[in-house]
């Protein structure tokens, strides 16, 4: 698009063009329309010029995630362990990196550690307090823990997430649903 865009306007300036992130754009794109092979493989063939680059490892991390949720049980294990080296990679370079506690919280889950998921999410939304999905899952969380545990104290975390949720995406129809059945176990 951008050179279509030049060409077709050529009196105009741009400046220089940030290329460096260009193969994490591909592969998102990739993972838009499910072609998580050529995601991985574009991914991977340009890792060794993004190794300081966080953004990179979570989206190789969500990447792997992504196609595990497409894959038979029998062979999800392998790509969730896959994303899980790529975010410990991740935390190497940047522990503050906020994308990488919304991908450990996303793969906790996944993986039924309702705990870790909620602790790493809840570390995202004190660093980016506008999204609606970390607030959503987040509360999700909770409700598991809640539901597992029989402690209320989730029970009412599961309002406050699901608030936060709504607040930002009022179309969330599950947000008030769960927000409705914690608040009436609450009383």
């Amino acid at each position: 698009a951008t050179v279509l865009n030049k060409l077709l306007n050529p009196t105009l300036e741009y400046p220089d063009e940030d290329e460096t992130n260009q193969a994490i754009y591909a592969a998102l794109f990739y993972n838009q329309v499910r072609n998580y092979d050529i995601s991985l493989k574009l991914l991977k063939q340009y890792m060794p010029s993004m190794e300081d680059n966080p953004r990179a490892y979570v989206t190789l991390a969500n990447t792997y995630m992504q196609f595990a949720s497409v894959l038979p049980d029998a062979q999800k294990q392998g790509k969730l362990d896959s994303a899980n080296f790529y975010l410990e990679q991740a935390k190497e370079i940047d522990a503050d990196f906020a994308p990488l506690y919304l991908a450990l919280g996303n793969l906790y889950f996944v993986r039924g550690n309702f705990e870790g998921a909620a602790e790493n999410l809840d570390n995202f939304v004190k660093r980016d307090k506008s999204n609606a999905y970390a607030y959503f899952l987040l509360g999700l969380s909770n409700r598991s823990l809640w539901l597992h545990n029989n402690n209320k104290t989730y029970a009412s975390r599961v309002v406050k997430d699901m608030k936060a949720a709504v607040r930002i995406n009022p179309q969330n129809g599950k947000a008030y649903l769960y927000m409705a059945e914690a608040e009436l176990a609450l009383g």
